[in-house]
């Protein structure tokens, strides 16, 4: 076999429909995987998302603001997550400003992508929350 230097894997959660002519026009090797692979690359993924949140995070976080980040942070990379003013603000414990931080982040080449924008619009409505299980008690009108 040749060199696969430049062989990709598509998964099914990509559009295949529109990868696969542009690999097969730039000259692309790629695999399409099997669904239980793809879940298993899921959740490797999602380990090393969880990984790098745990490591950059120096603050107490709430369930839905941790998984905001997760999900930040699959999408963008542990690189620009540990860089990012999102970060520092977090661990200054400045949530409200952390969270206007993923408006910032809707850009794919330079140009605003819708996905994007719905992408950190959920993961910024996610992020703010509350599931701070006092406050949530307080909150309900439930006689305990």
């Amino acid at each position: 076999m040749g060199d696969d230097s430049n062989k990709v894997i598509l998964r099914p959660m990509m559009k295949i429909s529109e990868m696969v002519p542009y690999l097969k026009e730039k000259n692309i090797k790629f695999d399409i995987v099997s669904e239980k692979d793809a879940e298993k690359y899921l959740k490797q993924d999602m380990k090393k998302a969880e990984q790098a949140v745990k490591k950059h995070v120096k603050v107490e976080l709430t369930q839905c603001q941790h998984d905001a980040l997760v999900s930040f942070v699959f999408n963008l990379g542990e690189g620009n997550f540990k860089k990012s003013t999102l970060l520092k603000l977090v661990n200054k414990g400045e949530f409200k400003k952390a969270s206007h931080q993923f408006d910032r982040w809707i850009y794919a080449k330079g140009v605003p992508c819708k996905g994007l924008i719905k992408r950190r619009a959920s993961e910024k409505e996610l992020f703010l929350q509350d599931n701070d299980m006092s406050t949530m008690l307080a909150d309900s009108r439930v006689a305990l």
